[in-house]
């Protein structure tokens, strides 16, 4: 790991340069904040939002983008209750000690700590998102969300993207909350490795000081996420999201005012279109104000509570 640094003068920040890189890759950010606001407010049917939203770009849409774009924005409304519901889960099991607040049986490697920490983290958002799905689903049909979950139930089973990939909401939101559950591990993980002389609340500080980052990657489109996070080395062999990354080397350090910040290392962006999309939203998570926040303090506890910010010491 480097050491910590002033950006160099011609050197890019992350954000800066992951912006131009989607536009070299000739896709444009199509903002869904105002359409779901009006989801959201129950101010008129979910269908009609959502095609007075795509009506403007209609012609340039092929097929599958425009379900894409319409699923994403139908799965962000349905997440808007999502985060007090997830709250309350979380707190719930630290106070039981299970999930991942589980106590290890023997000695075990702190790798192996990471990984297990890992699974029971997805394990556990797992079944919090079947629990919340059948709460939903099971409310007075008056209720905004409700009507929302009930569109989107109908609307991914009538879409051949979504038909022919086997996804639903739920197994969307699993899959997008899987991932940004890794990141947050890799910003922890990058923090042992850079194995600094500082007490465990100080390297929480770090991390949590650096979320911004979580958040700017979130903002891309899916395609470029995933190439990203195979280039620096994020992505695990397997496709396995509880597998642990160690020192990939995609973070580096950065002086700042209000101390140390991890930054994502933009050498390792790649523009890349699939060819049959040219709008995307970014993660549907992006939208909910405190969603990947919540993400990374949930880790960040998990990993405190763990005494695993211990100069990279198991």
């Amino acid at each position: 790991m480097a050491p910590a640094k002033t950006e160099d003068a011609g050197k890019k920040f992350f954000a800066r340069r992951y912006k131009e890189a989607h536009s070299e890759a000739g896709i444009k950010r199509l903002s869904m904040a105002e359409a779901l606001e009006q989801i959201v407010r129950g101010d008129s049917a979910s269908e009609k939002i959502s095609k007075d939203w795509l009506c403007p770009y209609k012609k340039e849409l092929t097929t599958a983008n425009y379900d894409r774009l319409q699923g994403n924005l139908f799965l962000s409304g349905m997440l808007v209750n999502l985060l007090p519901f997830l709250s309350q889960r979380m707190a719930e099991a630290k106070e039981r000690g299970d999930g991942p607040f589980g106590v290890f049986q023997g000695e075990i490697s702190q790798n192996e700590k990471l990984l297990l920490l890992r699974s029971a983290c997805c394990i556990t958002l797992n079944e919090v998102l079947d629990i919340w799905a059948k709460t939903t689903a099971s409310k007075p049909i008056r209720c905004p969300i409700t009507r929302l979950y009930d569109v989107a139930r109908r609307f991914f089973g009538g879409s051949t993207l979504y038909l022919d990939a086997d996804h639903t909401p739920i197994s969307l939101a699993k899959t997008g909350s899987n991932t940004a559950i890794h990141v947050c591990w890799c910003m922890v993980e990058a923090m042992l490795a850079f194995n600094l002389p500082l007490s465990p609340e100080e390297c929480r500080d770090v991390v949590w000081r650096s979320r911004k980052e979580a958040m700017t990657l979130a903002s891309g489109s899916l395609g470029m996420i995933v190439h990203f996070l195979e280039d620096s080395h994020l992505h695990p062999p397997h496709d396995s999201a509880v597998y642990p990354v160690g020192d990939s080397g995609a973070f580096w350090l950065e002086e700042t005012g209000a101390g140390l910040r991890m930054r994502l290392d933009p050498t390792h962006i790649k523009p890349f279109s699939s060819g049959n999309d040219l709008y995307y939203t970014g993660c549907p998570a992006f939208y909910i104000e405190g969603m990947i926040e919540r993400y990374l303090e949930w880790v960040l506890d998990i990993a405190l509570f763990h005494n695993l910010m211990k100069n990279g010491q198991s």
